[in-house]
Formats: C-alpha cells, structure tokens, sequence
C-alpha cells in the first residue's frame, strides 16, 4: 500500500521484491552515510583524560547485540594474549541483552584488554575513532552499515566480513571469515604492525565520496518520484 519503498542497497532491493513480490520500479535506493556530528567538539580535555589509559586500540562501534558478534573478538582477543600481542579492544554501544554472555567469557579467560565504554557522546566518538589504530566490524548481517563508512571517512584500516565483498569490491578493507577467531587476530596484527594494504584507506575514501555524490542524486531523484505519484494521487480523487 505504500507509495515508495527505501531501502539502502541494491541487493537489499532485490531481495524485497523477489520476497514480497514488489515491483523494482516502486523501490529507491538511498545509501547510508557517516554522521556529521562528529565533528563537534566539546569537552576535549575530559575526553582525553576519560581514555588515555588506551593505547593500541581496535574500535567496534556497535550496540551489544547478539548477531554483533563481539564474542570472535573476544576469541581473537584470546588468541592474540597467549601470543604476547598487547592489543586493546574498545566496545561503544548500549548493552541489548548480550553484555552478561561476554563479561562470563573475559572472566573465564581472564581477558584484561577489553573496554566497553556504554554509550558514547558525537565528540566521545570523534575522539575514539581518530586514536584508534583500526576499525573492526564483525556483524553477522549486511549488506552494508554505518560504522565501516566511518572508518573511510577517518582514514582508519577496516577489517571487515568477507560475505559482504559486494560492497567492498573496490579494495577497501581486510576481508575475513568473523566466525573466524584465527582469522581475526591475524587481521589485528597486520593493522597493529602496519602491514595492511595502505591502497584500502585510499580506496575507502574514494568509496565513501562516490557515495555521498549519489546519495544527492537519490534524494533529487525520489523528489520527482514523490511529485508525480502525489500529482497522479490527488488527479485521481478529483
């Protein structure tokens, strides 16, 4: 019954009209961007103070849910210690449900390198992102997200799920298996020695810009979309 229909992706769009058996023509694709509130600054010195405790990080900014898949990190986490790697984990994000299942496993492993900060203010996240050394993402679904975009759009190496390579195509982070604890750590340790492909951080950027100029042809484009069906809509009830 709905006029339009918006989603974030081409394969998102295919897969709603062959499940609902929606016409392509009725759906829009408005990609995802990275927010700009981040660049507001704040309180920076209680910032500083809040994290300097943080060195060698790898940031996951996502809510604590299940299919976040925060426990491979932590495997990888494990990996990592028995290797002698100092690497520190940062968690942003609510807790949904799923907090009390990770904090058990840290216990049992005695993990002392992983840090959830709860919530995270825009300035907070501005902060983490640029001292991070890498940005990880191992969330189960897709295609496609917002925390990654952030990533291009703060220079930082991605390690990134290698099912979702449709939209990464381009060379743009380190793809792995994220059930995958080996192939985690070892991801980690190219980015904390510096050994990742330096042509992702690139391509990321120049991915990101392509998005944004045609998230701008997007909304011109259901502008007009929006006009005639209202003009057909409102000729039809006179």
């Amino acid at each position: 019954k709905s006029l339009r229909i918006i989603v974030s992706h081409e394969i998102i769009k295919q897969k709603v009209s062959k499940h609902y058996k929606i016409s392509k023509d009725k759906i829009d694709i408005i990609p995802y961007t990275p927010s700009e509130i981040f660049k507001k600054k704040k309180n920076l010195k209680s910032i500083e103070k809040k994290f300097k405790h943080l060195k060698n990080n790898i940031f996951y900014p996502a809510q604590i849910w299940g299919h976040k898949n925060h426990i491979s990190i932590l495997k990888a986490a494990k990996i990592l210690k028995k290797k002698g790697h100092n690497v520190n984990f940062i968690f942003s994000g609510r807790d949904r449900g799923y907090k009390n299942y990770l904090d058990k496993y840290i216990k049992e492993n005695d993990l002392k390198n992983i840090y959830f900060t709860g919530f995270l203010h825009s300035d907070e996240m501005d902060y983490v992102y640029k001292k991070c050394k890498g940005v990880i993402f191992t969330s189960l679904f897709g295609p496609d997200a917002i925390p990654p975009l952030e990533a291009w759009n703060y220079k930082k190496p991605l390690i990134y799920n290698n099912r979702l390579e449709d939209d990464v195509k381009n060379g743009t982070a380190i793809l792995i298996d994220v059930k995958n604890p080996n192939a985690i750590s070892k991801a980690v340790i190219l980015i904390i020695n510096g050994k990742y492909n330096k042509k992702f951080i690139n391509n990321g950027a120049k991915k990101l810009n392509l998005i944004k100029n045609n998230i701008k042809k997007s909304y011109i484009q259901l502008s007009k979309k929006l006009k005639l069906v209202i003009n057909s809509f409102f000729y039809k009830s006179n």
